[in-house]
């Protein structure tokens, strides 16, 4: 039986977000009969980890200016983590420089190189891909989301094509409540963008283009769930263009979030790069149509089920947004597609292909 050890890292970093969900799924659906799981979180700021005896942490405020210190202390009590434990393999949740625990396999997973191709995003000061660099000369194994992500980690990151093995991500498949179903979120119909509005999101191209469609503002309003509240610069821009009253920011929980995906007009993904694009799965496996940017990772998940406009044309997002919100038979099918589509993804899946990988790293443990 193969010991895997995550860390505290992502937890320290995201209360909620992508590579948690991916990280606390892996946990949850490892085949039982290869591999064992412990997850040392220490003093994170995470909400999203369940209280189980598999996670070793304590959940903290987040104050201002701390993650430093978190990760300092946590580095220290993951070597005694580690001592009593004694993994076969280490598997780093994110990319803060330490030693890796003698003895161990490493693994790491590139979920994308949004820091390499936008460095601006970053003050011009791009830390994460060294760090991707350090880890990915020490792993062991190196898994990749996507297609996309290992194309982009062989140009950016010189790492031989072999070396990474590609694991798509999965994706739940609930069923809601007859309140849920019956209770909308939102008073009015809307459009869902989901996650951060970083540059490379789009989001201020997304935001001119809902603004230029009439038809659609007037009959939708604009939800962003996560994220955080609205920066200044984004109050100005949607009061610079009239919408300010109708595009809402709002937070919680992934029930919470479903509970948006199931009453939404549909999603859009504005983004110029993303390395998977978890939420186009979330909004298809419940039952919510997508509009996407036309980018090579929102073609590799979400294919034909998904209707497509041109990320850097604002005229092509505004006309999908006017021509798809209003036809109903074609929601009706990109619904049923979306679910055919979403069905193709899962975490028991995604969980056994990453097992196949500790095995072969380990493989007198089998």
């Amino acid at each position: 039986m193969t010991t895997v050890l995550y860390d505290f890292d992502i937890f320290n970093r995201q209360p909620y977000g992508g590579i948690s969900r991916y990280f606390i799924e892996l946990m949850r659906n490892l085949p039982a009969d290869q591999a064992t799981a412990h997850l040392f979180a220490g003093l994170h700021i995470n909400r999203m980890l369940p209280s189980t005896g598999a996670v070793t942490g304590l959940r903290i405020p987040s104050l201002p200016r701390t993650a430093t210190l978190r990760e300092y202390f946590n580095q220290a009590c993951l070597r005694i983590a580690c001592r009593k434990w004694r993994p076969d393999v280490f598997h780093k949740t994110l990319y803060c420089r330490q030693t890796p625990p003698k003895g161990a396999r490493v693994v790491i997973t590139i979920h994308d190189l949004a820091s390499a191709r936008f460095p601006h995003l970053v003050g011009g000061c791009d830390l994460q891909t060294p760090m991707k660099r350090y880890w990915a000369a020490r792993a062991d194994a190196i898994l990749a989301v996507s297609e996309t992500t290992r194309a982009d980690a062989v140009e950016i990151l010189g790492i031989p094509r072999e070396r990474i093995t590609v694991v798509p991500l999965g994706v739940l498949q609930p069923q809601p409540s007859v309140l849920q179903t019956a209770v909308r979120p939102h008073p009015r119909p809307y459009l869902l963008y989901v996650g951060t509005r970083y540059e490379y999101k789009n989001f201020r191209r997304m935001v001119q283009a809902y603004a230029g469609a009439s038809r659609s503002n007037r009959a939708f309003d604009l939800v962003c769930y996560g994220g955080g509240a609205f920066s200044s610069h984004e109050k100005a821009l949607l009061a610079g263009c009239g919408i300010a009253d109708r595009v809402h920011q709002r937070s919680g929980d992934d029930s919470q979030l479903l509970h948006y995906y199931w009453h939404a007009r549909a999603l859009v993904l504005p983004s110029v790069y993303e390395g998977f694009g978890l939420p186009l799965l979330e909004a298809m496996s419940a039952g919510c149509p997508v509009l996407a940017s036309d980018i090579p990772s929102s073609r590799e998940v979400a294919g034909d089920a998904a209707l497509y406009f041109s990320p850097t044309d604002t005229g092509s997002m505004t006309a999908l947004f006017e021509a798809a919100l209003f036809d109903d038979q074609g929601r009706t099918r990109q619904v049923q597609a979306g679910r055919e589509r979403a069905s193709q993804f899962s975490w028991t899946r995604c969980a056994s292909q990453t097992a196949d990988v500790y095995r072969a790293l380990c493989p007198n443990k089998s």
